[in-house]
């Protein structure tokens, strides 16, 4: 898959997930755009780019908002990190192999989907909102993964 068509993905993936999880007045989009992350009101409007120094080589991807939408995930060259909707005031980086993450509703864990180290495979790990690790990899055979309803 090329960059540009994974970041539209992704960008597509987090505003469908962004409108599922929170449809009232003040929801907020967070999307990739041009190695950085930006972000738009559910409404349309106050679109504004967060981050300023992605590049080719650094850039950011996979944002994921808690349901509350004070708490984000994302990842940057192979780095995961957990920090508020502005990408500040992050933990991380908790990991640096990680692939995809998908932030628990409640914005307490992280689902990552990893590249491995030793072993030639994807893995899922769920690490906790300060970095601790809450469970350890299994190998993949089906790579979809993310939430279910009341954060199990």
């Amino acid at each position: 898959m090329s960059h540009t068509r994974g970041a539209l993905l992704t960008a597509f993936l987090t505003l469908v997930a962004g409108l599922a999880l929170s449809s009232s007045a003040g929801a907020v989009i967070v999307y990739e755009c041009s190695n950085n992350l930006c972000r738009i009101n559910g409404d349309g409007t106050g679109q504004a780019q967060i981050t300023t120094n992605g590049s080719p080589t650094n850039d950011y991807h996979w944002p994921s908002l808690s349901r509350d939408g004070k708490r984000m995930a994302w990842i940057r060259h192979g780095g995961l990190y957990l920090g508020d909707v502005n990408a500040q005031n992050a933990v991380g980086p908790i990991t640096g192999l990680a692939t995809y993450a998908v932030i628990r509703p409640d914005g307490q864990q992280i689902a990552v989907i990893e590249n491995g180290a030793i072993f030639i495979g994807q893995y899922v790990f769920v690490y906790n909102a300060d970095g601790s690790v809450a469970v350890n990899g299994a190998g993949l055979v089906d790579p979809s993964f993310g939430w279910a309803p009341e954060n199990r």
